[in-house]
């Protein structure tokens, strides 16, 4: 069962976040729920409460000028993204493009946003390397960016008819 999973925002914090009352200094994280609660299965064009869209826009820190959600609560997808993500861009608060720091926290503490995976036109598929050993069901498939065995890599070709 998928859960709340809570983000503490303030140093030694000893509130509890499930209380209704006196439970400052927590936020939600992104894309979780509290427990028991219905998980949303959507065809929309906006995301499920707690969540960002897989759209190529982009995540990170209050400050960070983030173009689908910037806030302290988008700490964990930003860094699943910038290690997991080597075609995510990232930008700094003026919106140029910038290299990666040394770190995920470092990047999302200097309020440099992160672009999340785009899926918009994709169909999603698994990489070819899944089972632990790489099979040749992608043999064929064009690659367009990364590898057939890296996650997040772009393969196929684009339909102009």
């Amino acid at each position: 069962m998928q859960g709340r999973v809570w983000f503490n925002t303030v140093d030694n914090n000893t509130t509890t976040p499930d209380a209704l009352v006196g439970s400052a200094g927590w936020t939600v994280l992104p894309g979780t729920y509290s427990p028991g609660a219905v998980i949303p299965v959507l065809a929309a064009s906006s995301p499920p409460p707690n969540a960002v869209l897989a759209n190529g826009l982009t995540v990170g820190n209050a400050g960070s000028n983030a173009t689908s959600r910037a806030n302290i609560d988008t700490a964990f997808l930003y860094s699943f993204l910038w290690t997991n993500c080597g075609n995510c861009q990232l930008f700094n608060s003026s919106g140029g493009v910038i290299s990666r720091g040394a770190t995920a926290l470092a990047d999302f503490n200097a309020l440099n946003a992160i672009q999340t995976i785009n899926l918009n036109g994709t169909g999603l598929i698994g990489a070819d390397s899944m089972t632990g050993t790489t099979s040749t069901l992608l043999v064929n498939v064009p690659v367009t960016t990364g590898t057939r065995t890296v996650p997040t890599s772009i393969l196929g070709e684009t339909c102009t008819h």
